[in-house]
């Protein structure tokens, strides 16, 4: 009969410790990539947009946790002009998978953390000139990494703001290499 009981209250607890440590949020922010025109030509670039942010992650340890998400970089788009291609203008889209090792801190009532991961990225590019168009789509497996602070709004529920650097999006031979800077806001609910 105990053995039953200690089975019941196993069970009863398995919907509480099945989550316990475990978050997950959304987070919208500015990305600004690093646009550098090579050789002759001259270029303006809209480089920033809106970023947004798909997050879920488990505090394994007060310390120690990981996190893994979905990113939405937003468009960087460049206009520009060269002695072969003639005007030119350029849209690139970048999203990306990620996971990362997080580190925090507790601070009082704010929680300071910093994560080193991997962003699995996604680009499209669409390029206009005057001899012609085309599009190019590729893909990579690059680092990132990102501090931040966490602040309580109740038991379940805390703001966060972060900055990441996503490192070497793109390829260096098609689409053009950058890292991008996001700055963020978001809500995290913990279960």
């Amino acid at each position: 009969m105990k053995k039953i009981r200690l089975l019941l209250l196993a069970l009863s607890l398995l919907p509480i410790t099945a989550f316990a440590g475990w978050y997950g949020g959304v987070g919208a922010g500015q990305s600004q990539a690093d646009v550098d025109c090579d050789l002759d030509i001259t270029c303006s670039a809209d480089d920033t947009d809106t970023a947004i942010k798909l997050f879920a992650g488990n505090q394994i340890t007060q310390n120690l946790g990981v996190e893994f998400g979905y990113v939405d970089l937003g468009e960087m788009k460049i206009n520009g002009s060269d002695s072969f291609l003639g005007t030119a203008n350029a849209s690139i889209e970048a999203t990306g998978f990620f996971a990362a090792v997080t580190g925090s801190m507790p601070l009082g009532g704010v929680s300071l953390f910093g994560k080193l991961g991997l962003l699995r990225w996604d680009i499209d590019a669409n390029v206009n000139t005057s001899i012609g168009s085309g599009s190019v789509s590729e893909s990579g497996t690059d680092p990132f990494l990102g501090v931040g602070a966490q602040i309580p709004l109740g038991q379940n529920l805390a703001i966060r703001a972060e900055w990441e650097r996503f490192m070497d999006i793109g390829d260096t031979d098609t689409t053009g290499q950058s890292d991008v800077d996001v700055i963020s806001v978001g809500l995290m609910f913990k279960f």
